[in-house]
């Protein structure tokens, strides 16, 4: 199950590409978590779509900005 959420979270980063969403955002919409609490989770999906978007480093598709989130620039 760990695997089918990487295509959700791409979905949603890409449906609103350059749009930052919060961690909060997108722990609710693609796991439907209620608090964020201390996880990992969307850190390490997020990385690991990243490696499947772009395997040797050089588009960087999904940004991380510290303190506020994550978004969609590739393309």
């Amino acid at each position: 199950m760990r695997g089918a959420l990487v295509p959700q979270l791409l979905r949603a980063l890409a449906a609103e590409p350059h749009r930052v969403f919060t961690k909060d955002e997108l722990l609710r919409d693609v796991w439907g978590f209620r608090s964020q609490g201390r996880t990992r989770t969307l850190d390490s999906h997020a990385s690991r779509l990243r490696r499947k978007l772009d395997p040797d480093g050089t588009l960087a598709p999904i940004e991380t900005l510290r303190g506020r989130g994550y978004r969609f620039t590739l393309g």
